[in-house]
């Protein structure tokens, strides 16, 4: 959200993990979530940089999905990072979908809605008003 008079360009940095346990992902996609036109961005080795045209007093919504490898069954989506911004997420989602052959061990983050969608489970998170103090952790195994 600019609060400007004037449009501004906005740099932003999108941390990604990669550890010798969680590569860094192998497929990123950045989209305007209103208009779906794609964002360019450029890699790095922990993460993705690209920029926002922002309107005079105006906002943008942007979607980004990646894929990553978890070869030890435990995903990490960064969350910490934004205290460097100094003030909450006004709002914050995350959808985890998991499909019917896995089943969730461990979840950092309670969840506030559970929808069974065909073969999946669509694990539902919603916070206001968010200044994560972790990241969220998920692990799971196969189911037998």
């Amino acid at each position: 959200k600019n609060t400007q008079n004037r449009a501004e360009l906005w740099p932003i940095f999108y941390p990604l993990l990669n550890t010798a346990t969680i590569p860094l992902a192998d497929s990123i996609r950045i989209q305007d979530a209103r208009t779906e036109e794609p964002i360019p961005f450029e890699h790095a080795s922990n993460g993705v940089s690209f920029a926002l045209t922002m309107p005079p007093l105006g906002s943008k919504a942007i979607r980004i999905a990646y894929r990553q490898r978890t070869p030890l069954r435990t995903m990490e989506y960064i969350l910490t990072s934004t205290k460097q911004w100094g003030k909450p997420l006004e709002l914050a989602t995350f959808r985890i979908v998991v499909p019917d052959s896995l089943r969730l061990t461990h979840m950092s983050m309670s969840y506030d809605s559970l929808i069974q969608r065909g073969n999946d489970l669509e694990y539902l998170i919603r916070r206001r008003a968010f200044m994560p103090r972790s990241n969220l952790i998920i692990k799971w195994k196969r189911r037998q």
